[in-house]
């Protein structure tokens, strides 16, 4: 099958952009482009082609678009991520090749294995479902929620007023992009899922983990938990103390 194969690919291009900008952040813009490929080849390779699995990949494409487009707005302008910044640094010093190396396998490589793991349900299905339109109707769900929250955020940015964003969706839990995000590919499960192909929990439960425990939360509370002001570290502290990482809570 080549879908899996080309997320592979997607990926290796997008390093080589990525070596001559001098910026591997450019693989977050990049992050969903992979997951489209995949996606769209795996509905026009289908002998069966049929309304859910078009539906699905136009699910995959609205959500790939706006994240690469929002991350993009969001990088515009600005140097390498903090993160890849720091790798870069500690990866230099054992000199180009092995920064090169490195980048490729953790970074580019990574992510497409990620990628195929949570992209899986969508290349493998291949007939209607009973729980089809309630996945999708999870799936719509969590892509307000996203994007709701990310909104929220923005605004917030934007008015400078400074300190924790706390109001709408922020209010109830500290990521509500993630949640939204987790619960889209909680919907992509429920609507593909058939009992002979269970195992393809992995791509929510994958997710999930990935935005609760590795490269999403930990990541970005690191920051306000280290955060040099100390009213602002306090805010957050006390923020963090009555709101949920994920999951919405009162």
């Amino acid at each position: 099958m080549i879908s899996f194969p080309l997320i592979f690919l997607v990926s290796v291009i997008v390093f080589i952009f990525a070596i001559f900008k001098n910026d591997n952040s450019i693989a977050d813009i990049c992050y969903s482009y992979g997951f489209m490929a995949a996606a769209t080849s795996s509905l026009f390779l289908n002998e069966n082609v049929n309304k859910e699995k078009v539906i699905l990949t136009t699910l995959v494409l609205i959500w790939g678009i706006r994240l690469s487009y929002r991350i993009y707005q969001k990088n515009k302008g600005k140097p390498e991520d903090f993160r890849y910044a720091a790798w870069r640094e500690l990866w230099m010093k054992s000199g180009h090749i092995y920064f090169y190396i490195r980048s490729l396998l953790q970074v580019f490589l990574l992510q497409a294995a990620i990628a195929a793991i949570i992209i899986s349900p969508v290349i493998l299905f291949t007939d209607g479902t009973e729980y089809f339109y309630i996945g999708v109707a999870v799936w719509v769900f969590g892509f307000i929620f996203e994007a709701v929250g990310d909104y929220q955020l923005d605004s917030f940015i934007k008015s400078k007023v400074g300190g924790i964003m706390t109001s709408g969706l922020w209010r109830y839990t500290r990521h509500p992009n993630y949640f939204g995000e987790a619960t889209m590919w909680w919907g992509i499960f429920i609507a593909t899922f058939t009992p002979d192909r269970w195992w393809l929990i992995i791509s929510p439960l994958l997710i999930t983990y990935l935005l609760r425990f590795v490269s999403g939360v930990p990541m970005l509370e690191k920051r306000w938990d280290e955060n040099p002001d100390d009213k602002l570290r306090k805010s957050w502290q006390e923020y963090k103390s009555k709101t949920n990482a994920m999951i919405p809570w009162f």
